[in-house]
């Protein structure tokens, strides 16, 4: 939890890293404290490492209901639009964002 605290409140992502790294090497089997690394990974912009990190937590524990709650208001992507290209491909990106910008929810 002090990792997660330096993070939030005074905006040091390394020093926080470190301290919640450390923290889960000591106790892997806790699953708070990869909801820890997850908040501290979103606080700063970084989805796909927060999304890791609430999945490792829900696999210690399935019935954790804070991660759970984490899982949910992250909600889920969508599949990519033309579903036989990888969501990456140029095709799907311009007509992602083209979707995007007419406000289309398809």
């Amino acid at each position: 939890a002090y990792g997660l605290c330096v993070g939030l409140h005074e905006r040091d992502f390394t020093r926080a890293l470190e301290l919640c790294d450390s923290a889960v090497k000591q106790e892997f089997f806790n699953p708070n404290l990869y909801l820890n690394l997850a908040q501290l990974h979103l606080a700063f912009g970084l989805k796909a490492d927060g999304l890791r990190h609430l999945r490792r937590g829900r696999m210690i524990d399935p019935g954790n209901a804070r991660i759970a709650r984490a899982l949910s208001e992250l909600g889920r992507r969508r599949g990519p639009l033309l579903s036989f290209l990888p969501r990456d491909h140029a095709v799907n990106r311009w007509f992602g964002k083209a979707l995007h910008r007419v406000g289309a929810t398809a």
